[in-house]
């Protein structure tokens, strides 16, 4: 990584990325009341930035919405309108100034008076609304009045205007997070007010509007950058743009230009020789270059923006071949192979997500991934989860926030919709790692396979006209837009390209696939149905005994109506149950389906991934639903709503190494299957121990081959022939070196998980101290699975849980957290 510089005194004015280098700036945050609009109530408290729901809930109102069943009453809320209300003080010296009010985001139908004037009507919640106040306000006191309408209401008004009902969701008629209505793993909980900062800037006669940098081309040797300013002035002057890396204290570009009144647009083009280039996590370094991009005026002022530019290409290959359509990121001209995960808002009333974003940014640096999809049913993650991947590595598919529903397509629809795709796409273009623009979530596949144009069997004039506004929206408006605002990004028109249904979906572009989970079909179907691009597959858990006592008061373990509540998909506890049993694991107590629930989980996703990065450079992305929660759930997540790895979290760290390798038992046969992800060749030694469930060695394999990047191949393919080894529990460890060097060590066995008869590995377990850090000791006399170690109050946090243990061979975990007293083990063979 480059080094952080000092900063000049100069440079200590600098603002956030994407933000106006302004001179002055009032936040309007503070002493927020509000009240039932259609009320003489008293006024309350409110927080801002926040949501109705958490400010009824702040003046006990109402009971904690994401606890017991509370969110089933909470529906009147969502049928009323709110007003909120703030007196501010302005000083003295604003009277002759340029001010703007700025609502950074507004949710969702609102209008907004000043000092009793209109002077908004909002509704959109993913835009920024941006007012010209002066003259409006006055030095000293002054009264702002929001009020918000019901979204409920005013999207059912606008269905019916249509002489027809649009397939898919209430949603499609507002410019909402959809899964604000409720989804298979979210309450629907319909929120309203200011979620995002709101304040008033003074605007100086020329302002730095807009600047960054993208790269144009880039190897080791040069990289050639283009710069974007945006400058407005209200006359015409004269003044220097400048580009200066902060770290080298070095001017990069510097140039004399003519400003009009108005807006003017500058793009100039510079080169730096031997860059250090940005590349995704487990890849190189995450290299980022501390620029100001800089305005000097003709009256000696400096308008300055920063930005922590990675330099780095991303080009998506999507071309036919010889299997279909391909569908692969090439990063620096390297092919990358996608692991991660969907991504869901960390919160279901968003204000109060704050660090969850940053942190699942660190989850998935830790778990060996190296993309995130942000799914379209939520909303635009804020700046600081971009900073964070930016970072950390961490690539992002960003879908629209479009999911699962037909949409309008009428003027005022469309037009609200591009200011919405410019504010997003001009907020998050600088940044390095957002690698692809998706214009939705399973639209084209609802119309095509979901049997929406069924309605309009009688009318086929209907369809040709949904259909219609479908293209205009995702095939015309968003990549129009995308070209424009982010000329060289990657636009994908809909996700998946075909429905798990047709027989495309495996050959062409991405694909989601739920036989598995959906379709009831068992685990070994995704070795059948491996993809070019798995962007959506998955299979539910239970969450940790303490997540599962917050679905009611946190202290003991809930009944079972109010664990129904915390599970959305109508046949999940059913599915889960199924898949328990067909896989051979039993249970007796809650505690223990917990358990099993998570280690089928992490088996089915095991399944998945493995036939995934094994099908490389054929399929080359595996990214699963879901990383996370919004709430206390019974969900597909791997790490639940309070943060706690699941078992899969943990199983998918190891899965994800960029270099991986799996022992397989396929009937007689023994096989080795090897991928590596770096983007290098290197030489590996291979070494495979053969042992039976009570230790006992069988046999040894060793070989050393040439390993290349991203092809993935089987070393070994041997039969045992001798049914009688066959018909035992057998164990395969196979571990890889490269030289001297440990890269990965897994396990296999040669039957189901919950149907291999493990011996009771007669786990060890002590605490020690090192270096201010603790750490608990394992130790097994014989092989040990998915081992969980755990404490009575459940708060203990590991670097590494659910472990595979070799006999005799000590592990030393660290404790991120909590106390390391009461401490308990479990495995399979408790089950």
């Amino acid at each position: 990584m480059r080094r952080i510089a000092s900063i000049t005194a100069t440079l200590l004015l600098l603002v956030a990325i994407a933000q106006p280098a302004l001179a002055q700036r009032y936040p309007l945050t503070e002493g927020w009341t509000f009240r039932n609009a259609d009320s003489t109530d008293q006024w309350m408290q409110a927080t801002v930035p926040g949501t109705v729901h958490s400010d009824l809930n702040g003046n006990g109102m109402i009971g904690d919405p994401l606890r017991s069943c509370t969110h089933k009453d909470l529906q009147w809320i969502e049928e009323t309108d709110w007003e909120y209300t703030q007196t501010f003080t302005l000083p003295q010296n604003i009277s002759n100034k340029n001010l703007e009010l700025v609502f950074e985001g507004l949710d969702t139908y609102a209008q907004v008076l000043l000092n009793g004037t209109p002077i908004l009507e909002a509704n959109n919640m993913f835009r920024t609304w941006r007012i010209d106040v002066s003259g409006k306000v006055a030095p000293g006191s002054n009264t702002l009045l929001v009020k918000f309408f019901s979204a409920k209401r005013y999207a059912s008004e606008q269905a019916a205007k249509l002489p027809f009902a649009l397939p898919g969701g209430e949603w499609a008629h507002i410019r909402k997070a959809a899964y604000h209505f409720g989804w298979d793993w979210a309450p629907r909980l319909v929120t309203a007010g200011i979620w995002k900062p709101v304040y008033i800037d003074v605007v100086e006669p020329i302002r730095l509007a807009s600047a960054w940098v993208k790269t144009v081309s880039a190897d080791s040797k040069e990289a050639t950058l283009s710069a974007d300013f945006t400058i407005s002035s209200s006359a015409s002057t004269t003044a220097t743009i400048r580009i200066f890396d902060m770290d080298e204290r070095e001017t990069l570009y510097r140039e004399s230009v003519n400003v009009s009144k108005g807006n003017n647009i500058y793009t100039p083009t510079f080169s730096i020789k031997k860059p250090l280039l940005w590349w995704p996590n487990g890849m190189g370094e995450q290299n980022l270059y501390n620029l100001a991009l800089i305005v000097d005026t003709d009256d000696g002022k400096e308008l300055i923006q920063t930005q922590k530019l990675g330099i780095r290409t991303i080009e998506w290959v999507n071309q036919p071949d010889s299997l279909g359509e391909s569908f692969y990121a090439k990063v620096n001209g390297m092919p990358v192979f996608a692991m991660g995960a969907n991504l869901v808002p960390p919160h279901s009333l968003l204000p109060l997500a704050d660090k969850e974003w940053t942190r699942l940014v660190a989850d998935a640096k830790e778990s060996n991934m190296n993309m995130l999809r942000v799914w379209g049913g939520g909303v635009y993650p804020p700046n600081s989860f971009f900073n964070a991947c930016d970072s950390l590595g961490i690539m992002v598919w960003q879908d629209f926030m479009f999911a699962c529903s037909m949409y309008p397509w009428d003027k005022d629809f469309l037009a609200n919709v591009r200011q919405e795709a410019v504010d997003q796409i001009q907020r998050l273009r600088p940044h390095a790692s957002l690698a692809m623009w998706c214009g939705n979530n399973e639209v084209d596949e609802g119309w095509h396979n979901w049997g929406w144009q069924k309605a309009f069997a009688t009318d086929t004039t209907i369809a040709k006209q949904i259909w219609a506004g479908y293209n205009a929206l995702f095939n015309q408006l968003l990549p129009d837009v995308v070209a424009k605002e982010d000329n060289g990004r990657f636009y994908w028109q809909s996700s998946p390209k075909y429905g798990w249904g047709k027989k495309e979906s495996i050959t062409h572009g991405d694909s989601h696939y739920w036989g598995v989970w959906w379709g009831k079909e068992p685990f070994e179907k995704y070795k059948q149905k491996v993809p070019r691009f798995m962007s959506e597959y998955g299979f539910q858990s239970y969450p940790v005994l303490s997540t599962l006592k917050n679905f009611g008061n946190g202290a003991d373990i809930p009944d079972t109506s109010l664990i129904n509540c915390h599970q959305k998909h109508p046949e999940g506890f059913d599915i889960i149950d199924k898949y328990i049993k067909d896989e051979g694991f039993r249970f007796k107590t809650i505690e223990q389906k917990l358990y099993v629930s998570q280690i089928v989980q992490a088996i089915g996703y095991q399944t998945a991934i493995e036939a995934h990065r094994f099908a490389s450079p054929s399929c080359m992305g595996s990214l699963y639903w879901q990383m996370n929660d919004c709430w206390p759930a019974v969900s597909w997540s791997s790490i639940d709503f309070f943060g706690r790895w699941k078992a899969v979290q943990h199983r998918v760290k190891q899965l994800y190494q960029p270099v991986y390798v799996a022992p397989v038992f396929d009937g007689k046969r023994l096989k080795i299957n090897l991928v590596s992800s770096l983007p290098y060749e290197f030489e590996a030694d291979i070494i495979m121990h053969l042992y039976g469930a009570d230790g006992t060695k069988m046999g040894v394999w060793k070989d050393f081959f040439e390993v290349l990047p991203n092809k993935a191949f089987t070393p070994l393919d041997i039969e045992i022939t001798d049914p009688g080894i066959r018909s035992l529990n057998l164990v395969a460890i196979v571990e890889v070196k490269m030289g001297r060097k440990h890269l990965v060590t897994t396990m296999g066995v040669n039957k189901p998980w919950g149907k291999f008869r493990a011996v009771n590995p007669q786990i060890e377990m002590t605490t020690v101290t090192e270096k201010g850090k603790q750490y608990i000791k394992l130790k097994a006399k014989y092989p040990a699975f998915f081992v969980d170690v755990y404490n009575t109050t459940d708060d203990l946090v590991l670097k590494d849980n659910f472990i595979h243990m070799l006999p005799n061979e000590e592990y030393k975990i660290e404790v991120i957290s909590g106390e390391a007293k009461g401490l308990k083990v479990r495995s399979i063979w408790n089950f």
